[in-house]
């Protein structure tokens, strides 16, 4: 979906209410080193949700207004971004939408679509959905017999890691003995509320997607050993250093019973799998050496030159 340039205003700041509730909150305290990174997770947590559901066009910056109230940590914000109002209206409360996505009405705003992002998750337990398909503007999830209609950018957030390890930060407080609820409070006192025991519900789950498997013959020269970290030894192949995990139990029980000794500069034949994958939007190469085929010394290839 494209919006023109004349549907975009300046909107007036946003407000809504974040509290940490519990035992250990009665005295209106919370250890700094708990609640910091909290609010900065949050922050990151709006300038996400702003910057997906404006298609990358805008920003929006977190303020702490502040207020702390009986009986827990009740902290209050405000976020100043835009006003896509067609955009907000699709996303809360789009024509094929179900009641849930009206959850914190058409002026949800920021604070809404984030609302309704931590209720899908909590009500799906944090999985992602078995089926998704295309309808218009928006998208058919399905989570084994259930069905949810939401819009595009819901669905974004939704899988999005760094939304989900925001949320997670967000929430992390409720690790901590005696804090077990967290509310995300709007102005008309509409909310979404998280227990301690739903934390395990938004561990962000990595999002892989395997582009290519490739098996080869190749030359290493070692440049490292280890034993450590499942055996992932460096090397270089002559153009770029990488690190390797070793498969091959026969090779690796040769070295540990002292049949095979190293020198620096040694070269390995081996076979060697080469794996790219999309995780979490950024491409990762990982290697893995499934079979040495000969261990080459290094007086063994001068001899030879």
């Amino acid at each position: 979906m494209t919006y023109k340039s004349d549907e975009i205003i300046t909107m007036p700041k946003e407000h809504f209410t974040i509290k940490y509730d519990g035992e250990t909150l009665q005295n209106h305290e919370m250890d700094v080193a708990v609640l910091a990174p909290a609010l900065m997770a949050m922050s990151e947590l709006v300038k996400y949700t702003s910057k997906i559901a404006s298609d990358g066009q805008y920003t929006a910056t977190l303020n702490v207004i502040g207020n702390i109230k009986s009986g827990s940590i009740e902290i209050e914000l405000s976020t100043q971004a835009v006003n896509l109002i067609d955009q907000m209206r699709d996303i809360l409360a789009g024509n094929n939408a179900t009641a849930l996505a009206n959850l914190f009405g058409i002026t949800g705003g920021i604070s809404g679509i984030i609302g309704l992002v931590i209720h899908l998750i909590k009500k799906y337990k944090g999985n992602a959905p078995t089926h998704a398909e295309p309808v218009g503007d928006d998208i058919r999830l399905t989570f084994n017999q259930n069905v949810e209609i939401i819009n595009i950018h819901v669905y974004q957030l939704y899988i999005n890691y760094e939304v989900r390890q925001a949320i997670y930060d967000t929430l992390k407080p409720l690790e901590q003995s005696g804090i077990d609820q967290f509310s995300l409070i709007k102005q008309d006192n509409q909310s979404v509320t998280v227990t301690d025991t739903e934390l395990p519900y938004f561990a962000p789950t990595n999002i892989t997607k395997l582009l290519t498997d490739n098996t080869t013959t190749k030359t290493l020269v070692i440049e490292s050993i280890t034993f450590k970290e499942k055996n992932k030894w460096t090397f270089n192949d002559g153009q770029n250093s990488i690190k390797a995990i070793i498969l091959d139990n026969d090779f690796l029980t040769a070295v540990d019973n002292g049949e095979i000794r190293f020198a620096k500069g040694d070269w390995l034949s081996v076979q060697i799998r080469t794996l790219q994958a999309e995780e979490n939007g950024k491409l990762k190469t990982t290697y893995e050496i499934i079979k040495v085929l000969e261990h080459i010394k290094r007086e063994q290839y001068r001899l030879d030159i």
